[in-house]
């Protein structure tokens, strides 16, 4: 084990780069024996052809497979490293995890942090069966829930036991990276301070007033030429229901 001065730093958006390319690999070794399973399972269902197609059709279930194998090593990101830079590696998998399978919706971040609040929460009651909680959020996401035919599923532990199998093989991939690499700190934001300009009124130099123009001198002596009731009608202000014409 390499020392902690000798690790390597790296920035998070790097770390989650390298971390969502070994998920995806370890997806794709895994996906086929977990698919076949589940697809055994179903196929025990009481579901007619077109029952089960609009089941799995609408599913891109390969991908949900990669969320639910991305959630369970990342589980581990805010034990290993400090809440800062926790903090900053799980922005960086919010931001990529979905374009990482080229999605351009949120269909696997959400799978990704759904799954990872059941598994905080089932840790907290004391179960630490990271994989189950996995399994049962992928079948919900399918619809196995909602169907009566399929409900069943949901419940039979040895068929949860074994969908979550290529799940939890192989030491969670944090662990070695946090022996190789630094994960470095986001700056820290300092937000700007706002600047008052205090005016002493000792040292204020006062302004002279504009004087009238010729123009305006002009304009005030033709206005005081003018007959009484036509200056009295441009000042006055009209009475209740006056109408002016």
């Amino acid at each position: 084990m390499l020392a902690v001065a000798e690790r390597f730093p790296i920035h998070p958006k790097q770390a989650i780069q390298k971390f969502l390319v070994d998920m995806r690999l370890t997806a794709e070794r895994s996906f086929r024996r977990w698919n076949r399973v589940l697809m055994e399972a179903i196929s025990d269902c009481p579901l007619s052809p077109q029952e089960r197609a609009s089941l799995l059709k609408p599913h891109p279930i390969d991908d949900y497979f990669y969320a639910g194998v991305v959630a369970l090593h990342a589980q581990a990101v805010r034990k290993l490293f400090p809440s800062d830079a926790a903090e900053g590696l799980m922005r960086e998998l919010a931001v990529q995890i979905d374009s990482s399978v080229g999605r351009n919706d949120s269909v696997v971040s959400h799978i990704v942090f759904m799954a990872l609040t059941r598994m905080k929460k089932a840790r907290l009651e004391g179960n630490e069966r990271d994989h189950d909680q996995v399994i049962e959020t992928l079948l919900e996401r399918i619809g196995v829930d909602r169907r009566k035919a399929t409900q069943h599923l949901m419940t039979q532990i040895l068929l949860r036991q074994t969908l979550g199998e290529p799940l939890a093989l192989g030491p969670n991939w944090w662990l070695k990276f946090a022996e190789i690499y630094a994960v470095m700190r986001p700056p820290r934001i300092v937000p700007p301070v706002r600047q008052v300009t205090v005016i002493d009124p000792t040292t204020t130099v006062p302004v002279r007033r504009r004087q009238d123009t010729p123009a305006l001198a002009a304009a005030r002596a033709a206005s005081e030429s003018l007959p009484p009731f036509i200056l009295d009608a441009l000042t006055s202000h009209p009475k209740p229901g006056q109408l002016r014409h």
